[in-house]
């Protein structure tokens, strides 16, 4: 199992919607150029702005950050700073497992 990068921003409520668009057309480009990457795009309403969680997945660490690295790039006018987090896996859940099958280790 592969590591997740994480990347959060805040974008004020305006920005957001205009960049929603723009950043859907960024996402489709990378994963066009880097077959197997899991990218998604995760919203949070806050005070007067909003939280954008980007979370990258399913190939090397060093891939996703240069996946990152090309988002950031493509909305490099979106005026909101990056925070980047990098968490890896210990487990998943197999909904309709037998219980001693659930949990699925990282380290298999």
């Amino acid at each position: 199992m592969h590591e997740r990068l994480y990347v959060y921003f805040k974008p004020s409520a305006d920005d957001a919607a205009a960049w929603r668009t723009p950043w859907l057309e960024a996402a489709q480009q990378l994963a066009r150029d880097a077959p197997g990457l899991h990218l998604e795009c995760l919203q949070r309403a806050d005070a007067g702005a909003v939280t954008w969680m980007e979370v990258y997945g399913g190939l090397p660490l060093p891939q996703l950050r240069l996946a990152s690295q090309t988002m950031a790039e493509a909305l490099s006018a979106l005026k909101a700073q990056r925070h980047h987090e990098v968490f890896s896996p210990l487990g998943a859940f197999a909904a309709g497992a037998s219980p001693a099958s659930r949990w699925t280790s990282a380290s298999k």
